[in-house]
């Protein structure tokens, strides 16, 4: 059996054995039993989520969106904008800088989606940093030449612009992290 089958079947046997503690012995009480309950807005009212993904930009240059193109996404049912933020534009990498024209576009979209109604999710990719493969996402594991260090320097400019924008409503940390290199010390 290939190794790497191998490594998965044990890794997903290890998470199933997990998760089957986490509910055989949880209690109603216990405080590390995931309690869930809905999102809800400034009325009270309970919040489903749906919307679009809104890109910043493609292999052809910076997408913008204008107010109309809201107003049609609430027209056609949408409560929220799920805005992709590239890292590297971020200044969210070693040896990228932030963009501040970039910065300013993130900034309209969220009041283009504020005034017609929708709530901002933020989501952040690494499709503007090349090369991403697994030494990158090593590096950031790892911190190595403060790569976390500068993907929270990153995030920490939207938090403080938006800490305080109702319609700002959630971060998604990292989009589909990938694995990194393989450790050493387990490779015999």
């Amino acid at each position: 059996m290939p190794y790497r089958l191998r490594d998965f079947r044990s890794s997903f046997a290890m998470a199933l054995l997990a998760m089957a503690a986490c509910v055989s012995f949880g209690r109603a009480d216990d405080p590390t039993v995931l309690k869930t309950q809905p999102l809800c807005d400034e009325s009270g009212r309970e919040i489903i989520l749906g919307g679009y993904v809104a890109i910043t930009e493609d292999g052809k240059g910076p997408i913008r969106y204008s107010q109309a193109d809201y107003q049609r996404m609430v027209r056609m049912g949408a409560n929220a904008q799920v805005v992709r933020v590239a890292l590297g534009r971020l200044g969210g990498w070693p040896n990228h800088s932030a963009d501040p024209r970039y910065l300013d576009q993130i900034d309209e979209m969220v009041h283009f989606a504020k005034k017609a109604g929708l709530k901002t999710i933020f989501k952040l990719v690494v499709y503007d940093v090349r090369p991403f493969s697994a030494e990158q996402w090593d590096a950031l594991y790892r911190n190595k030449d403060g790569a976390q260090d500068a993907v929270l320097k990153a995030w920490r400019t939207l938090w403080e612009k938006y800490k305080d924008e109702p319609s700002v409503f959630g971060y998604d940390l990292l989009n589909e992290p990938q694995r990194a290199t393989p450790l050493r010390i387990f490779s015999r």
